[in-house]
């Protein structure tokens, strides 16, 4: 559905030292400066730069390098940043997708001034979730670790948004590269990198061209980017290292190295508990990275292999942070560090659980869970679902407000309201027509209530039984 054209106020960030630089060296500050802008009817102008402000505030979005390991310690001086960071990167990986960059394209190429395109996170929410710094670029050394780390490479094949993020990473590390490196005469030989650096560039171009195309020839099917992204496999086995020095290293087998690296580890029993949990959840993420690289026939194998361990992956570990923050905190009491113990424990079970684990990602799989509850997932059936989203956030506040330290940090995920915004802002108490609320989607997406249907009923579940 179009919205309106109507002024919004999209979130704003500091800019980093490399926009700076680019800023000087353009010589402009504005979409409207560039030469492309200058003959342009002010009307499509604002369009347009409306649109990239929108792409800005929305995707491509990265992550800090302690949430992809699944080690978030956090700063004696933290508020919680790491809550807004997991829940913005898993709206715009999983609520967002292929779907709304195939949108904003459709917006950009059309010769009107109306406005299509509106994220799963409204404005305010933004605003609140990420007071901090939001990472539109790594910098040097967290680009290098997430363009060649073997924890990244293994997962690409599977999760088409985080290889659309790391091709227009590493598309970014070797740019800056090639420009740091421009009129240096001081190499062995240098036709050899040039060669070499062009061929890269080539074919990291050549696969976004590819995916670009999956997408919008059958965006709405993860199925079918999946199957598209397996071929990608091959080719990773030939992933050159590349570092943010000098040395080009080709190594071969890239992803082949995550089973050394990130293979399932024991669980110590004189580790403290926090790390306890960590090692749980990074085995929950190990074996289904290592399921999925053992896919042989995907039509096949599909409906019994797929998992998204995403939410394991980012959303888990700040249930553990939080209880760091219960632990250290001088307002905590035994009795919610114990409470909480229990819930942890229990929640990080319900993916252990061999009948369930995480629980099975395919379309037909989903369409099943669909099926199995339709008081919850059908959509006629949106006000039940934000009912029921509400009533286990509640239950969970409720039980850790008595600490006011922990309570402050749940504030940076809007008291987990960042998650179901959409359905509370289209089918809720004080809902807004389409013309209040046009810097939020007024659709819900399927796969995303799914995601948090399972994850807030794995929630109840575990309060239940710590009990």
């Amino acid at each position: 559905m179009e919205s309106p054209l109507m002024p919004r106020i999209l979130p704003k960030f500091p800019k980093s030292n490399f926009q700076r630089i680019l800023d000087r060296i353009l010589h402009a500050n504005k979409l409207a400066d560039f030469t492309a802008f200058k003959n342009t009817p002010e009307d499509f102008k604002t369009k347009q730069q409306e649109s990239f402000q929108f792409v800005e505030s929305t995707f491509p979005f990265y992550i800090r390098p302690e949430h992809h390991v699944m080690s978030l310690l956090v700063p004696g001086n933290s508020k919680g940043e790491y809550w807004g960071d997991a829940a913005h990167f898993l709206l715009s990986n999983k609520a967002h997708g292929f779907p709304l960059w195939s949108e904003f394209e459709k917006q950009i190429r059309s010769t009107d001034t109306k406005i299509s395109c509106m994220p799963h996170i409204s404005t305010n929410m933004t605003k609140l979730i990420l007071k901090h710094e939001q990472h539109h670029q790594l910098d040097q050394a967290d680009g290098a670790w997430f363009a060649s780390s073997p924890f990244v490479l293994a997962q690409l094949p599977f999760q088409p948004v985080l290889l659309f993020q790391w091709l227009t990473q590493s598309l970014f590390l070797l740019s800056n590269f090639e420009m740091q490196m421009r009129g240096r005469k001081d190499l062995p030989d240098d036709t050899t990198w040039r060669k070499a650096m062009k061929d890269w560039n080539i074919n990291i171009e050549t696969k976004v061209n590819e995916i670009t195309k999956s997408a919008r020839k059958k965006h709405h099917d993860y199925d079918y980017l999946m199957k598209n992204n397996l071929e990608f496999k091959k080719r990773m086995k030939k992933v050159k290292r590349r570092s943010s020095g000098l040395a080009v290293e080709p190594r071969d087998s890239r992803i082949l190295e995550f089973g050394n690296e990130y293979s399932v580890s024991t669980i110590k029993l004189t580790d403290s508990l926090d790390i306890q949990y960590e090692v749980r959840c990074q085995n929950i993420v190990s074996q289904c990275i290592g399921a999925h690289l053992n896919i042989e026939n995907f039509e096949k194998e599909k409906d019994n292999a797929m998992r998204d361990w995403q939410v394991v992956q980012f959303l888990l570990p700040c249930f553990i942070s939080l209880y760091r923050v219960i632990t250290a905190a001088e307002d905590s009491q035994n009795d919610l560090r114990q409470w909480y113990e229990k819930f942890l424990d229990k929640l990080i079970s319900t993916f252990e659980d061999e009948k369930v684990g995480v629980r099975r990602s395919s379309w037909a799989n989903i369409l099943k869970d669909i099926q199995n509850n339709p008081d919850l997932l059908s959509e006629n059936t949106h006000e039940e679902l934000l009912k029921f989203f509400d009533r286990v956030s509640n239950k969970f506040i409720t039980k850790v407000k008595i600490c006011q330290t922990a309570f402050d940090h749940l504030a940076r995920c809007g008291f987990f309201r960042a998650f179901y915004e959409v359905l509370e802002t289209n089918y809720g108490k004080n809902k807004k027509s389409s013309a209040q609320s046009n810097d939020i989607a007024t659709k819900p997406s399927v796969y995303w209530n799914w995601l948090m249907w399972d994850f807030f009923d794995r929630m109840e579940q575990a309060m239940k039984e710590a009990k």
